[in-house]
C-alpha cells in the first residue's frame, strides 16, 4: 500500500523523485479501503514535497519509516512517519494546519490536502498528526489500526 500511495503521488502530482522507505514493520496485513489510504498518503507526501519551497527537485528528500505499536486496550497500530527536511511547521498555523483552507501558500485552491487526509484516515479508524523533525523539517505520522474493535 505504501508503494502504491507513493506511485499515486508521483503520477497525480507529476513528480518522479524517489521517496525512501524504511519498512521496519515488515509485511503487515491491514484491513482498509486501499484507495482512501493511498490518497491520504499522497496528500501527506505532497505536503512534505511543498515544504521545500524553491529547492531543486533533487534536494527535496522525503523518507517514510514504518513501525507497529501496541496501545493495549486501544489496539495495535501501523505507523508511517513521513519525514521531510523542509521549512518545518509554521508557528502561525501549527494549531490550525488540519483546518480547511489553512496554508502558508498565497495562491488559490490550497489548504485542503491535510484536511482531506485527516478526515479520510479518521473514517478508517486512523489519524494523521504533525510534529517538528529534530534537525529541521517536519514529520507527518499516519496511524492506521491493525485490530478493528468488534472483530
Amino acid at each position: 500500500m505504501i508503494d502504491s500511495g507513493i506511485r499515486r503521488y508521483q503520477i497525480e502530482y507529476k513528480n518522479d523523485q524517489p521517496v525512501t522507505v524504511e519498512n521496519a514493520a515488515g509485511d503487515v496485513l491491514i484491513d482498509t479501503n486501499v484507495e482512501v489510504f493511498e490518497e491520504a498518503l499522497a496528500k501527506v507526501l505532497v505536503n512534505a514535497w511543498e515544504s521545500y519551497h524553491d529547492e531543486p527537485d533533487d534536494k527535496r528528500p522525503i523518507n517514510i519509516r514504518t513501525e507497529i505499536v501496541d496501545k493495549g486496550e486501544e489496539g495495535r497500530f501501523a505507523l508511517m512517519h513521513v519525514e521531510d527536511r523542509g521549512r518545518g511547521i509554521n508557528p502561525e498555523i501549527r494549531d490550525h494546519a488540519f483546518e480547511p483552507f489553512i496554508s502558508t501558500k498565497h495562491t488559490v485552491g490550497v489548504g485542503m490536502g491535510l484536511t482531506v487526509a485527516r478526515h479520510s484516515l479518521r473514517n478508517l479508524g486512523g489519524e494523521v498528526t504533525l510534529a517538528d523533525r529534530p534537525g529541521g523539517g517536519a514529520i507527518s505520522t499516519i496511524r492506521h489500526p491493525l485490530d478493528r474493535k468488534g472483530k
